[in-house]
């Protein structure tokens, strides 16, 4: 699950933040180790464009429209709708560098 910048968090971000990114590939790789031992699982709060093609059997699009924000870059983005998009805070503090509109 990835998180929602908030409290103490902003504090340390510097020692915090990672971009999902650069941990898409153990994400993969997490998701299908615990599929393969017959775990539901689900990946929550991130972005479309961040995560393996492998892995989208278990994406969900779990911020509320009313939460999800998104920035200049999504908005000419093909898979807009299939995507959770940012949460305010992620707008406001750190967001990943890698965020891509699909064509």
């Amino acid at each position: 699950m990835g998180l929602e910048i908030s409290g103490f968090t902003r504090a340390n971000l510097g020692q915090l933040w990672i971009a999902p990114y650069e941990y898409k590939d153990t994400l993969s790789h997490a998701v299908g180790l615990l599929a393969a031992y017959g775990m539901n699982v689900s990946v929550y709060n991130h972005q479309r464009c961040l995560v393996n093609e492998d892995i989208m059997g278990a994406y969900r699009k779990p911020i509320s429209d009313w939460k999800a924000e998104y920035v200049e870059e999504c908005r000419k983005c093909s898979r807009r709708a299939e995507c959770g998009g940012l949460f305010l805070s992620a707008t406001q503090y750190q967001r990943s560098r890698y965020i891509k509109a699909f064509p």
